[in-house]
């Protein structure tokens, strides 16, 4: 599988939060995508997943592509599309067509994400939150996954009586217990300090060998968890 981002722009109330992103990511790779607070990771990861459409540019899931740019106008400037509102227009027809294609295939394709917020069932334990999640997994496997990065005391209490560090770690099981085509982690190791940082990163190299794998961080001085990413900066 290959994913293919070919100048992505992004506006918000006329401001870039997005200009010119381009990278090929494909099985088996890991992508670290870094920027400081509020220079479109996120944004760049909901395109990803189909949950926004991209203002410029082009975006393709193996052969399924969305294009919204339209080139060059008579100026030689790019022409970025906006109508009468000074809005950008990516709601022609062929563009709605296109990302509608992409969205089908996007279901065809299971992803494993992890929120900067947990987005747990508080309610109910962490071995549950990973069975709603994981069909078909049992407790045993959950159980198993969750004891590499938590405390087996911890597993059967209800999430909302756990610590913020303990939730991420939740949630990060929830995203990898099971093989998936895609892994999105948007920073994943905020509220953790850098021994349980280094113990999750190794989680997650582990269990999301041949997918692709999408990180978002500000944090770039743990050397030793992000060695062996491909870089993509904001």
């Amino acid at each position: 599988m290959k994913i293919v981002a070919e100048n992505i722009k992004k506006i918000y109330d006329g401001k870039d939060v997005l200009q010119n992103v381009s990278f090929s990511a494909e099985s088996g790779g890991r992508y670290l995508i870094t920027g400081a607070s509020g220079e479109g990771k996120t944004t760049l990861l909901r395109i990803i997943m189909g949950l926004e459409m991209p203002d410029g540019g082009s975006f393709s899931v193996d052969d399924i592509s969305v294009k919204t740019d339209t080139g060059k106008n008579d100026a030689g400037k790019i022409d970025t599309g906006k109508n009468d509102a000074g809005k950008i227009d990516t709601g022609t027809e062929d563009v709605k067509k296109k990302h509608k294609e992409y969205l089908t295939a996007l279901k065809k394709l299971s992803i494993g994400t992890a929120f900067q917020e947990d987005r747990l069932c508080e309610t109910m334990d962490a071995v549950t939150n990973v069975r709603i999640v994981n069909k078909g997994f049992s407790e045993e496997e959950a159980v198993r996954e969750l004891s590499v990065l938590l405390d087996e005391n911890d597993l059967r209490k209800p999430v909302s009586t756990l610590s913020g560090g303990m939730c991420r770690r939740v949630s990060i099981v929830r995203a990898c217990a099971a093989s998936r085509d895609i892994y999105i982690f948007d920073e994943p190791f905020s509220g953790l300090d850098k021994d349980n940082a280094k113990k999750t990163a190794e989680y997650i190299r582990e269990k999301t060998k041949g997918g692709i794998l999408f990180l978002t961080t500000h944090i770039e001085e743990y050397n030793e968890i992000f060695g062996g990413f491909e870089i993509i900066k904001l």
